[in-house]
């Protein structure tokens, strides 16, 4: 491929960049992928079935370039970009056709209609999806509508990767926003972009992992390479995908399921009906499939999200979604990333389903039932489905014990590059701890649905609701399970008709297994153990002793934790946080030798969520001698780990709160907070035993 002497400095510096790869703005791993821009089209996009349509090859080329001389080059710029990606995709079927349009950074916000969702993208250029009307999508064009996007910068020294990526990691961040914000839209499993700096470009693919970048290439110069990108783009090897990234396990409604989905949710959503949305756009609801046990298609319809956590692309891309099942039965959708070296949300649900499944074992004959654990969330059904497409994908040709193809090719020679949804960033630079790095996309159906915990109607509904939440995390926690992230957003009410409790426990993503651990290192995984382990560091020995743990576990390699680290470091929600784990953070080591972050964390995090929610909608009085500063400090939204410990550690002394003509709740808080001042370490009396799990 002949390059002038720009694109060679450019091939240069990506070459380099590739052996070193380094990270994204927002954390994401970032690595120039392949020796030229041919060699990254051939290992991050499968070729399409069809032949590649011939290229246009207009008599004074497809990018007409502007002079540099003009008033407003940037603006020229981005027109003549725009006009020649319109000549590219001429030749192309016409249900293949895409427009692009010019947007020139024009503010376009991500409108999911869920409080701290603000995500923003500001494209140069937007292309539809194949078969939309031309005019009416390009000029009120939403995420929902978009296929990929083009970032216009006006120079070559603008590069973010070419250059010092600290000097230009606003040009990266800025195409970074609208990676995200088409992921989150669509559900995509991944996008790609393109960024054009003056008269070079390169083609970028983000997943939830990191960012591949194609080296830099001339695009007025070989327009064939934008022109054979895109034709593989609009032409995915996946079933059931419109363009390369799609999710094939999602679809959106169709007019009759549209309708169909107005007249189910109607019973459920009431109240929300009278605000006009109970229900999300056609374009934003979509259908969730599984597979049961016996390979059958389940489909679930999303019709409303209730809550995303989806600051940056990089993040866990947490969307959860209320959903109508074919027979009208409403469930909750959770839709997330994970990281491949840890346990998912699933399989914690099965291990306390499994424990209570066995103590009934003896009452069944056959198959035993889903169990419905009091005061906690029923998990219906989960798969993690980038484990699923990893196992299809072995054993290959390049496959490892650890893994599927690394350092240079993820393609496998039958099965083409895998769908998507386990990310592919870290293993195809070579890392050794790729695991810690990529993300595997994990889906579960909960049954249980809740209301928000503090649309509680009077207080006695808001206790009872503590109640049986803290009763569902006692089940939990004997079933081997700590649930790690206590919040009031994992807390519910429960107002089905039928429910036999007033509220439960969610969300077990940061949840941890200590019969596991104990038992990975040949302890007892009983509770003596267990606290025997927290208060010096180590379990009971079982039985067969030190050669169990040799035989389950090899030697830990020196830049593996400490053993107790992989639950010590389980913070949760940082607001909830107990004042031990609020001292760790504040002075750098644990209140004492050998402490971890245990159940008892957790209950006092139910305590300080009760403050919250009494405080926060002004239902309580407060002692004079703390002022707003301190309330403040007491749930800071960003770290104050010393400021916060004081002020916890300052109210757990003395009773400081209290509710108008509640005295029974006004017991219940004074008593609650002496449990917890029990709890804190080298404060409290050292008389005084910790919280116990029955407390």
């Amino acid at each position: 491929m002949p390059t002038t002497r720009s694109a060679d400095k450019a091939q240069k510096s990506a070459t380099n960049s590739s052996r070193e790869p380094g990270r994204s703005h927002s954390g994401g791993e970032l690595t120039v992928v392949g020796n030229d821009a041919r060699s990254f089209l051939k290992q991050c996009i499968n070729e399409a079935d069809m032949p590649t349509p011939v290229c246009p090859r207009p008599e004074k080329g497809v990018f007409k370039m502007p002079s540099r001389n003009d008033d407003d080059y940037g603006h020229s710029l981005t027109n003549t970009i725009t006009n020649g990606l319109k000549t590219l995709v001429q030749s192309f079927p016409r249900e293949k056709h895409i427009a692009f349009g010019s947007k020139h950074g024009q503010r376009i916000p991500l409108q999911l209609g869920v409080p701290g969702c603000q995500c923003v993208g500001s494209p140069s250029i937007i292309a539809t999806l194949p078969l939309y009307p031309v005019l009416p999508v390009i000029a009120g064009a939403t995420w929902w509508d978009i296929s990929i996007v083009v970032d216009v910068n006006t120079a070559e020294t603008d590069d973010p990767i070419a250059k010092s990526r600290s000097s230009h990691a606003a040009t990266l961040q800025h195409i970074e926003e609208s990676a995200n914000c088409m992921m989150v839209a669509q559900g995509r499993l991944f996008v790609f972009a393109i960024g054009v700096y003056g008269r070079l470009a390169r083609i970028y693919r983000f997943d939830r992992a990191g960012i591949m970048a194609s080296p830099a290439f001339e695009y007025a110069e070989h327009p064939e390479i934008l022109h054979e990108f895109l034709w593989r783009f609009l032409n995915p090897f996946e079933y059931g995908c419109i363009v390369v990234g799609s999710d094939p396990t999602i679809r959106e409604p169709t007019d009759g399921e549209y309708s169909w989905a107005h007249g189910g949710v109607r019973q459920y959503e009431k109240d929300e009906e009278r605000d006009g949305k109970f229900i999300e756009r056609q374009d934003v609801c979509r259908w969730f499939s599984f597979r049961n046990g016996e390979g059958r298609r389940i489909e679930y319809l999303g019709y409303k999200i209730v809550s995303a956590s989806v600051d940056h692309v990089f993040g866990r891309g947490v969307v959860v979604w209320k959903a109508l099942s074919k027979g009208e039965k409403r469930v909750i959708i959770k839709d997330v990333w994970r990281s491949v070296s840890k346990p998912s949300e699933m399989s914690l649900y099965d291990d306390v389903q499994a424990y209570y499944q066995q103590m009934q074992a003896d009452d069944w004959e056959g198959d035993i039932p889903l169990l419905r654990v009091p005061g906690l969330a029923l998990m219906a059904r989960g798969e993690s489905l980038g484990e699923a497409e990893e196992r299809l994908r072995r054993p290959g040709p390049r496959a490892t014990r650890t893994g599927p193809a690394i350092l240079t090719d993820m393609s496998h020679r039958d099965l083409g590059l895998p769908t998507g949804h386990q990310t592919m960033t870290a293993r195809l630079i070579g890392k050794d701890d790729w695991r810690d790095h990529e993300k595997d996309h994990d889906r579960l159906v909960i049954e249980t649905v809740g209301t928000p915990l503090t649309h509680f109607g009077r207080t006695k509904e808001l206790v009872e609701a503590f109640r049986d939440a803290i009763l569902g995390h006692k089940y939990a926690f004997e079933a081997g399970v700590i649930h790690g992230d206590v919040s009031e957003s994992n807390i519910l009410l429960n107002r089905e008709t039928t429910a036999d409790v007033k509220g439960f426990l969610h969300d077990l993503a940061n949840g941890f297994n200590w019969k596991r651990f104990l038992q990975s290192r040949g302890w007892t995984n009983d509770i003596e153990s267990w606290i025997q382990f927290v208060e010096t560091g180590k379990g009971i020995v079982s039985e067969d002793g030190e050669q169990a743990g040799r035989r389950r576990r090899a030697p830990r390699p020196k830049d593996e934790p400490a053993p107790g680290n992989d639950c010590a470091h389980r913070t949760g929600t940082y607001e909830f946080c107990s004042v031990n784990s609020l001292q760790e953070e504040a002075t750098g080591s644990p209140p004492r030798s050998g402490w971890v972050r245990d159940e008892s964390d957790d209950l006092e995090a139910f305590y300080w969520v009760l403050v919250w929610v009494l405080i926060s909608l002004r239902l309580s009085t407060i002692r004079q001698n703390l002022g707003q500063v301190e309330l403040r400090t007491l749930f800071p939204a960003h770290p104050q780990h010393r400021a916060a410990f004081n002020v916890k550690l300052r109210w757990l002394k003395a009773n400081n709160i209290r509710v108008v003509q509640e005295r029974q709740l006004n017991t219940l808080l004074n008593e609650f907070r002496a449990l917890c001042y029990r709890n804190v370490i080298g404060f409290a009396s050292d008389a005084q035993p910790r919280i116990p799990p029955d407390a």
